[in-house]
């Protein structure tokens, strides 16, 4: 992730043209990491033929334009904060994940 949310690939890296290529990613929620990845990637002239993932949180409903293969699906439940369990509400809000770490991997 670079500048203001446009993916980039880092100095030095490049896709050949017509390249086949797998994407690999831990967890699947949205997909829209691996939605971003692959339209740079085909932009810069490679050909996505699928993707892998340790876990699909999406239970398989994450909207992808390729073939998934995954370890293990999960379905996460989320919830509106109006909707939110009593006990769930005890529960300090986080926001894990890396979409918001910098390239050194802080935030």
């Amino acid at each position: 992730l670079q500048g203001k949310g446009a993916f980039a690939l880092r100095r030095g890296f490049s896709v050949p043209r017509d390249a086949g290529l797998l994407l690999a990613e831990d967890v699947v929620t949205t997909g829209k990491s691996l939605r971003e990845t692959a339209s740079l990637l085909r932009q810069l002239g490679g050909k996505v033929l699928g993707a892998a993932a340790l876990l699909d949180r999406s239970d398989g409903s994450a909207a992808l334009d390729m073939e998934l293969h995954v370890l293990a699906r999960l379905a996460a439940e989320s919830f509106a904060a109006e909707a939110l369990p009593p006990d769930l509400r005890q529960v300090p809000v986080e926001a894990p994940g890396s979409r918001h770490l910098s390239a050194d991997g802080a935030v």
